[in-house]
């Protein structure tokens, strides 16, 4: 069953025209407003990327002291099983 619209019922209005609302009070700002908001904005950018770039470089100082501490728990768990397997052996034998 069909549903009628009556002619009191409120229509929505098309995406276009609310578009055109939301951007006017920015685009109604003058050139200089605009370029002080710009530089604002890049200044912040710049600010946090400076504060991502530190956090990088202490990750990769990390990483590569990691590098070494790999190797000494290869070598550390590589004797341990040695001395498991003699241990082990002497066992057996006795």
């Amino acid at each position: 069953m069909p549903r009628s619209v009556s002619p009191r019922s409120p229509r929505r209005t098309l995406a276009r025209a609310d578009r055109a609302h939301a951007f006017a009070p920015a685009m109604s700002r003058s050139p200089n407003e605009r370029l002080a908001v710009l530089e604002q904005k890049v200044s912040h950018m710049e600010a946090e990327l400076e504060r991502m770039s530190g956090k990088v470089d202490e990750m990769h100082a990390i990483l590569l002291q990691a590098r070494g501490v790999r190797w000494a728990i290869i070598a550390v768990s590589g004797l341990v099983g040695f001395l498991v397997g003699i241990a082990h052996w002497f066992v057996a034998k006795a």
